[in-house]
């Protein structure tokens, strides 16, 4: 493998790994989301139905979503290709797509197209264009989610003695 595949496909891995972080961030988010929805409905019904130390429970549920949502995030590492796909939408034209299926190619339009794609990915700033930061559509539900969840501690639960 010629030095340029190696450079090329170490910042695409770079990328790839940037990627991987802020699919794992959303997804931790949307397990929260799911965790605390199953909690409110079980907050909800605790209010009709006598059921034991129901907070307890629900912050068991949120918590193992959440390690359940980690988990399969981080083990789900996007491949290369999608990395490529994901740079080349960010202005590249196809570019590093092109240059990832050139690998290990010697010919001269290869090693120019790859030369080429090198050239482009360096002068990108993927830092500012992948952010880290979760989606704010899924933190807004999350917290509404919560503070429904809070604000149903409050209310008096009549079936608390028979549970």
């Amino acid at each position: 493998m010629s030095p340029i595949d190696k450079e090329l496909i170490k910042i695409i891995r770079r990328i790839r790994d940037r990627l991987h972080a802020a699919f794992i961030i959303n997804s931790i988010v949307l397990g929260l989301g799911f965790a605390l929805c199953i909690g409110l409905g079980l907050a909800v019904a605790a209010r009709f139905i006598p059921i034991y130390n129901v907070y307890l429970m629900i912050f068991k549920i949120v918590a193992a979503a959440v390690l359940a949502a980690f988990l399969y995030s981080a083990f789900k590492t996007p491949r290369n290709d999608y990395a490529a796909l994901r740079v080349d939408s960010l202005g590249l034209q196809e570019r590093t797509v092109t240059a990832l299926e050139l690998i290990g190619s010697q010919s001269a339009i290869a090693v120019l197209e790859k030369n080429d794609a090198l050239m482009h990915l360096k002068g990108l700033d993927y830092k500012k264009k992948i952010t880290l930061k979760p989606n704010k559509r899924y933190l807004l539900i999350c917290f509404i989610l919560a503070a429904a969840l809070l604000l149903s501690g409050f209310i008096p639960n009549p079936m608390a003695k028979r549970a």
